[in-house]
């Protein structure tokens, strides 16, 4: 049975309804009885459906097949997985997690990675290290508690690190909190939040992958390159994208890198072996 790694945007082609949160500074004023008026700062939040993006006719067969691939998991003839850094991705993109499920409902595990796992940070100090462990679901009093802390972002980068194990992004509830923290202190995503982390790698396969990606001009290749690798150190049979920069690349030891129509065409070849 083919163990499959599944790309990010894989899971965001499989989406039929994608919700964006956006943040917008806004000045205003506060009127009060007792006190004059003050002009103030707000932030205005916006959730909306985000329309489905327009594609080219061959991206649009690719996206077409991963239903298919669902499928088969479904009927237990693949595995899909994914990495917990896949899970940090999505949180900083239009959330894809409604109803029938991610990836149209098929079962999916979220196996180990090579970066820092999970609840195993031991240098945590200050109000980070009274978080109790584990948890589901941070309220918007904690994480603002968050955001006031200086050195912001290493904060967060540690703290998104600890994110619980299972369960689906829409059950934290700091969607729209991330949203202001783009809005104010220009985080983009999640590869350039976790750059410090990827940068500092030295494995010489990853490093490899990066020069092959050619980060120094695309620094979020960085994430890309990490995917691959992880795909590789846990036993992957293929690497599931539709991005070409990485279609192009050949994996390491059994690892195949391939499209949407690739996968399906090799489960059927599987399929007929198996019959035969």
């Amino acid at each position: 049975m083919y163990r499959v790694f599944v790309d990010t945007m894989i899971f965001r082609y499989a989406a039929e309804v994608k919700v964006s949160y956006a943040a917008k500074t806004v000045m205003g004023y506060v009127k009060s009885p007792n006190y004059p008026e003050e002009k103030s700062k707000f932030i205005i939040h916006e959730s909306r459906i985000k329309a489905r993006r327009k594609t080219d006719a061959a991206l649009e067969s690719e996206m077409g097949y991963i239903k298919l691939i669902a499928d088969h998991a479904s009927k237990k003839t693949l595995e899909l997985v994914y990495s917990h850094e896949v899970d940090l991705e999505l949180l900083f993109q239009p959330l894809v997690d409604y109803y029938p499920g991610r990836l149209y409902g098929a079962p999916l595990s979220r196996m180990q990675s090579p970066l820092q796992k999970p609840y195993q940070l031991n240098d945590v100090e200050g109000p980070l290290s009274n978080i109790q462990q584990p948890y589901s679901v941070m309220n918007d009093w904690e994480f603002r508690h968050v955001l006031s802390l200086p050195h912001l972002e290493d904060v967060l980068r540690r703290f998104l690190l600890l994110l619980p194990e299972g369960g689906f992004l829409y059950q934290l509830d700091f969607r729209h909190l991330l949203a202001e923290l783009r809005e104010s202190e220009t985080i983009p995503n999640a590869a350039s939040l976790l750059m410090p982390l990827l940068e500092g790698i030295s494995a010489p396969r990853y490093r490899e992958i990066c020069r092959k990606l050619n980060v120094q001009k695309c620094p979020n290749s960085h994430m890309d390159a990490y995917h691959i690798w992880t795909a590789e150190t846990e036993n992957c049979d293929c690497f599931l994208t539709t991005e070409s920069k990485l279609l192009a690349l050949d994996g390491r030891g059994k690892l195949r890198i391939v499209s949407p129509t690739e996968l399906v065409a090799l489960l059927g070849t599987a399929v007929t072996t198996d019959q035969t």
